[in-house]
């Protein structure tokens, strides 16, 4: 970890704080090893404690079965960095793009998992689908509704590979479908098809 990025900054002061609480000392001594060992266990037994408290309650609770349901539903639907990153790196490759994946992870990520809860109750293939059309979204206009026209479909049906008339064409297909979020994939590609012509 590094001070120099703000994120291990923040650990390291959290860290220094609860170890001045604890000790009353800002320097490490290797002898405080056992105290702050049995802290952090006693910390880890309440945790532990509350969430079997927790699971007594909900066992316990009429509305049971609908608690486990919703807690499952936001389990499976939750996206983390890490996943989202790996996401934007598979698209980006597919659709042969170039970005860094973990900018647009830390800048899209919030706003990604807020629109990807309306899909909690698809399969995981769906969620799947509609994240990395949420991707491509961001990828081709910096915009966070989904055009429900992938690039691969794309890519399919006019036969092109990875490049600039592919990116052309998604941009019309995100353009068409904020005109009117309604349009279907198939009639996004009529209208691309009509609209290829004419050029």
């Amino acid at each position: 970890m590094s001070k120099d990025k703000s994120h291990d900054k923040a650990i390291i002061d959290r860290v220094e704080r609860w170890y001045f609480r604890l000790t009353g000392r800002k320097k490490l001594k290797a002898t405080d090893y056992l105290v702050c060992s049995n802290e952090l266990i006693d910390l880890v037994k309440l945790i532990l404690d509350e969430m079997l408290s927790c699971i007594k309650k909900i066992e316990k609770d009429s509305r049971k079965e609908q608690m486990i349901c919703e807690m499952l539903m936001a389990k499976e639907s939750y996206c983390p960095d890490f996943y989202i990153e790996k996401q934007f790196v598979e698209t980006m490759k597919s659709l042969g793009l170039k970005a860094n994946a973990k900018v647009l992870t830390k800048k899209y990520g919030k706003d990604i998992r807020d629109k990807m809860k309306i899909y909690s109750s698809l399969s995981e293939k769906e969620r799947e689908k509609q994240l990395r059309l949420l991707l491509e979204q961001i990828l081709f206009s910096k915009d966070i509704n989904i055009c429900p026209l992938a690039g691969e479909t794309i890519m399919l049906e006019f036969g092109l590979t990875q490049g600039r008339e592919l990116g052309e064409l998604k941009r019309k297909a995100i353009e068409l479908s904020r005109e009117d979020p309604y349009r279907s994939q198939d009639e996004l590609l009529m209208i691309l098809r009509e609209w290829k012509m004419q050029k």
